[in-house]
């Protein structure tokens, strides 16, 4: 265990009990020795990895910046099912979904997963909860297994009147979860999960006061939106969901950049709220005292391939910015793989709390707090097989790891694999598949991606 200005991971932890030890401690009003932190989880719709000026982005964001300059920020960020509601799922439940079971976005959590979220054990704990925005799964909402519920169903819109003034659903949401924060009681600690729509589409509905970002701006696009990239997929990815969109926009770039601006205009209306939630802790006199772990549900392709929309297993659909703040444990940027499957047990692991074995991820905490871990995962498992509806997407699974990415697509009308050096290629525009120069490194990633999914299924 090494130091991280001056915190290491059993001084963060001491005096934090777990269990019924926890519930009883905090319905007492004190902890002995110490209280665990409040937790503020913030989950963004559709948020690209390189939306973030911490993530490399063209526009700076300010307030997660200067978040980003006191947490660990993991570069290598994933999703496990780029969906929505799947991997909303997955980041409550610390699950696959072939655990969870939600592969679709009408179906709801069992009453079993709920409770054993990260929401329903930190409450039985004693933990006061809250959620606020984008429940983003089927079924009736949860309110009840919350202690504040201030959720809506479905896509929700952007803007509503309120008081006679036009408010953007982005304010809206700050508006609550500033509350929930100044109002939650002191004798016990808090988790707050905020859930934006944004940036989800439709991006012409950012607030008007963003108007003016990007405007003058030139806005680079990379060689993998052009029609030459989009001409190069195979048959069944051209005539898949987002394609036919895609290609129209590739077509037209000022079109494109356009879409491209106004996207990152509803992603300043994020940054714009966690800085309020940030002084709004400050006020409280708790930014010491609360992790603070942000995120999104997905990624997004914007004209890569000739392709708009997630679920597709390129890197910019499956690649999502995270940071993890631990007050105390200063600045680190961390390049181990980090899955949404690990934010559930991360949250409960700060808290004192054994995730125990129904969680499938790994908690981020040692890494964050500077812990050396010589086992980290090397590679990880993929899936997708959301029905649609309206629409073509293929069933897919397949490995990412460091270098390699093997992608298997399993429906009849695309029984096809696909290889790609991410080393050499990280565009995805060279599908080594074919190649018998490769044929070594495709068996191997070829019984790597059975032996997962095996893995991943006995443990269901």
């Amino acid at each position: 265990m090494t130091e991280t200005r001056g915190l290491t991971r059993r001084r963060f932890l001491q005096g934090v009990l777990a269990g019924s030890a926890l519930a009883a401690a905090c319905e007492a009003g004190r902890q002995p020795g110490g209280s665990p932190p409040n937790l503020l989880v913030l989950v963004t719709d559709d948020q690209r990895a390189d939306s973030t000026g911490f993530g490399g982005g063209a526009v700076a964001t300010p307030m997660l910046d200067a978040l980003a300059a006191e947490s660990t920020v993991f570069d290598n960020a994933f999703v496990t099912t780029s969906v929505c509601a799947c991997s909303r799922a997955s980041l409550f439940t610390g699950q696959y979904v072939r655990r969870h079971g939600v592969r679709h976005f009408g179906a709801p959590l069992s009453p079993y997963a709920l409770a054993n979220s990260y929401p329903g054990v930190l409450r039985s704990a004693g933990y006061h909860t809250g959620f606020v925005g984008k429940w983003g799964l089927g079924g009736e909402l949860p309110a009840e297994a919350f202690d504040v519920f201030d959720g809506f169903a479905r896509q929700g819109q952007y803007f509503h009147e309120r008081s006679g003034e036009r408010r953007h659903l982005t304010r809206l949401l700050g508006d609550s979860a500033v509350d929930f924060i100044e109002t939650a009681p002191r004798d016990r600690p808090f988790c707050l999960s905020v859930s934006f729509k944004a940036p989800h589409g439709p991006w012409e509905d950012h607030a008007p006061e963003f108007a003016d970002i990007l405007r003058d701006r030139p806005i680079a696009l990379p060689p993998s939106t052009t029609l030459a990239a989009a001409d190069a997929l195979p048959d069944f990815l051209r005539r898949s969901l987002g394609a036919e969109a895609g290609r129209r926009w590739v077509a037209d770039p000022d079109v494109l950049r356009e879409h491209i601006r106004n996207y990152h205009r509803l992603v300043a209306g994020v940054d714009r709220v966690i800085g309020r939630l940030r002084a709004a802790l400050t006020a409280r006199g708790a930014a010491n005292d609360t992790v603070i772990l942000f995120t999104s549900d997905n990624g997004l392709l914007m004209g890569e391939h000739g392709l708009i929309g997630k679920w597709l297993m390129f890197e910019e659909s499956i690649r999502v910015p995270m940071l993890l703040h631990v007050p105390g444990a200063g600045r680190r940027r961390a390049l181990n793989t980090a899955l949404n499957v690990d934010v559930a047990p991360t949250l409960l692991d700060l808290a004192g709390i054994d995730p125990g074995s129904v969680m499938q991820g790994r908690s981020l905490a040692p890494l964050a707090l500077g812990e050396r871990v010589d086992d980290w995962r090397q590679d990880w498992f993929y899936e997708h097989d959301l029905d649609p509806g309206d629409g073509y997407i293929p069933r897919i699974e397949g490995i990412r790891s460091d270098r390699w990415k093997y992608i298997r697509y399993l429906d009849p009308a695309s029984d096809r694999e696909s290889l790609f050096d991410l080393a050499n290629d990280p565009l995805e525009l060279d599908d080594r598949a074919a190649d018998p120069r490769q044929r070594e490194t495709l068996d191997r990633l070829r019984g790597r991606w059975r032996e997962l999914r095996r893995a991943v299924a006995a443990s269901a």
